[in-house]
């Protein structure tokens, strides 16, 4: 049973590129999502409130990829090891990038989402669980495509360092801000 529990907690390796497979895109759609609004924000807010609304979106992307990870972790847990256990990094590579894609979708495309009914809803999940449930079986059959995938997320992981030290600093900003 311990020896059991002990195989399914990821490596040092496994757990700092799977959380950046979390990290990244959540923190990529938050800057796009601020570079988005900054332009109506500088008209609206001084210099420190802009400061202000900026460290706050990069404070809640670290909180939201931590909790994006303790899902993985939690399904890691939860299913036999081969399922998912043997390949992590790929696989929750694979199923945090296309969940991020699907809600970035249904993010620019909201005004046409909102006139959907079931019919379209039922359709769309349909269609977003077929294309994960393909990814990941040719994932789990494949030894080449892990492989590759943990490669651009082991390259990731250099921008996850230079995301958590900017991240501390807006921390840093936020504590200042409440306390102020």
């Amino acid at each position: 049973m311990l020896t059991s529990l002990k195989y399914k907690i990821p490596s040092k390796k496994e757990t700092i590129h799977s959380f950046t497979a979390c990290a990244f895109p959540i923190y990529i759609w938050a800057i796009i999502s601020l570079l988005h609004e900054i332009p109506a924000l500088i008209l609206r807010l001084s210099v420190w409130d802009l400061v202000g609304v900026i460290a706050y979106t990069i404070s809640f992307a670290l909180v939201e990829s931590g909790i994006v990870f303790c899902i993985l972790l939690t399904i890691n847990f939860t299913l036999p090891p081969k399922f998912f256990r043997d390949k992590f990094i790929a696989i929750s590579t694979l199923v945090v990038f296309l969940t991020s894609i699907g809600f970035m979708l249904a993010h620019f495309f909201d005004s046409g989402i909102r006139l959907w009914g079931k019919f379209e809803f039922v359709l769309s999940a349909v269609i977003f669980l077929t294309i994960l449930s393909v990814s990941y079986y040719i994932v789990l059959h494949s030894e080449k495509i892990p492989e590759i995938i943990e490669k651009v997320v082991e390259r990731l992981s250099l921008l996850l360092y230079l995301y958590l030290a900017i991240t501390l600093l807006f921390i840093v900003i936020v504590v200042i801000r409440n306390l102020l």
